[in-house]
This record gives structure tokens, sequence and C-alpha cells, in this order.
């Protein structure tokens, strides 16, 4: 019985249902650690399709990755230096920070520009390259996710029109949500009547998705978003301090004496004479 984990399995059959209506995969982009490219192998290799596949890493969690394996490396922690995050401490700045400070300095020994080399070829080695040489992701498939579940939420199940939700949620990611409406309409014999306020609606509904969408592809966009995100990260930093801050943690502790130690004298239990009794 297969499982919804089971991505070779599932890769398999449908690059055999899009092979058996003519259409076979040339390039797939996947995550560094999935398994579909070796499914459009395999069915190649069996002579099943016609076309050599090519794999492609997806740039965003391939990015991911090789942030992560820099957090987790040893060697850059013990040769990157410390540097001072609050008053009275350091801390590591790889776990702390996104940028580095002007003052960034690292020793010129071998052992440190080799284990830096190592991270840098992870990215920029020219298999990396190659796999990267054309900016794909798997955005696309993320976003049409997000529309699916709108129209297929968790809680519910459609045992009638399952997969006419699923059509219809391709059809509106694919012409747009008001256009799609437009024409399913049509489609059905239920035309909406041309210069009616509903027509007018939905062709505003679509300028305006499409101008959404345009928006977050320009420049202006995309450094907002750097701006902010730098913004947050001073944040978390300042928050990182406050919380690890403790009043009076500069100055030296103070040796007390052996009278200060003491309690003072009305602080003492009275003492009690006891008697024996003969």
């Amino acid at each position: 019985m297969k499982s919804i984990g089971d991505e070779y399995t599932w890769a398999k059959e449908a690059l055999q249902d899009l092979a058996s209506d003519g259409i076979e995969a040339k390039h797939l982009t996947t995550d560094p650690d999935s398994s579909p490219y070796r499914a459009a192998d395999d069915l190649y290799l069996e002579n099943t399709t016609s076309t050599e596949p090519e794999h492609f890493l997806d740039t965003r969690h391939f990015s991911n990755n090789h942030r992560k394996n820099i957090k987790n490396n040893k060697e850059l922690g013990e040769i990157m230096p410390d540097i001072p995050l609050f008053k009275g401490g350091k801390k590591f700045w790889l776990s702390n920070r996104a940028f580095l400070p002007n003052s960034f300095k690292i020793r010129k020994l071998d052992e440190n520009l080799n284990a830096i080399r190592k991270c840098v070829l992870y990215r920029l080695s020219p298999s990396a390259l190659k796999k990267t040489r054309l900016i794909l992701n798997t955005q696309k498939v993320e976003g049409f996710n997000r529309s699916l579940r709108r129209s297929l939420p968790k809680n519910v199940t459609y045992t009638k029109n399952f997969e006419g939700r699923v059509h219809s949620a391709i059809h509106s990611v694919n012409l747009g949500p008001g256009e799609s409406l437009l024409v399913i309409c049509k489609q059905l014999g239920a035309e909406i009547s041309p210069g009616s306020a509903a027509e007018k609606e939905l062709k505003l509904y679509q300028k305006t998705d499409r101008m959404q969408k345009a928006y977050k592809k320009s420049m202006k966009y995309k450094k907002e978003r750097s701006n902010t995100r730098k913004h947050l990260y001073k944040i978390y930093e300042k928050h990182q301090e406050e919380k690890c801050y403790q009043k009076n943690k500069l100055m030296r502790p103070v040796k007390r004496t052996k009278t200060q130690a003491e309690d003072h004298p009305y602080a003492k239990k009275p003492r009690v004479a006891v008697t024996k009794k003969c």
C-alpha cells in the first residue's frame, strides 16, 4: 500500500500518466532531497519515456539548506570570532546575526580558508551552478497548494465534487479568479451579461489580482521586503540583548568581610537559658 510520503511512486505514476497523453518532462525542479527525478530517470532507462530528464535544484530550498549547513558547521564555529552583542558578554555572530559587522576579521590560516572555501563551493561549485543555472524554484507549486487548500479545506470531505473543485482551483490559478468565473459560466450556458454589474465586478477583481502580482515582481516591492527584513533583524537583536542583560553585570563583585556576612543583631534569635533539674 502506498503512503502519502512515497514521492518516488507518486511521481512515477504521474509521469506515466503524462506520457500516456504524449507529454514528457525534460526539466525537473525539486528539493535537494526529493526523489521525483529518480522516478523520471528510471522511466527513461526503462524506455517508457524517450526524453532524457535533467535535474534542477530549487534555489529557495537549496539556499535554506546551505544556510543550515553553515550554522551547524563546527569548524566555522571555531574560526569565526565572537562579537559583543550585549553588555558584559559575547555571543557567536552566526546564530544571532544576518549581516557581518564592519570590524569582522578572520585569521588567515590554511584550515580557516579551506573551511570557508568548502562552504562557498557548496553553493558556487560547477555542479551546483549547473543545477541552478535556470534559477528555477517550486514556489508556483507552493502557491497552487494554497489555492487548493482554499477550495478543498482539510476539515471538509468532498466525496461527490472533489475532482471538480480541484479543476476549478487549477483553472482559477491559470486564468485568474475573475476571468476563470467568466469562462466557466459561459461554458455552462449561464453567460454573464456583457456590461452588467457582475461582469464589471469580476473584471475589476481580475485587474486587481493582476496588478498585485505585477507589483510583487517589481524592484520596489523587493526592496521594501529587504528593508523590512533588516529592520526585523535589528528588533530581534535588540530583544536578545535585553533578554540577556543583567543589572550590574560589568561591576566587579564586592568582597564581603566577615562582619558584613553576619546578620544584624536584631535578626538573631535570642538565646534561651536552660536550667537543669536536680
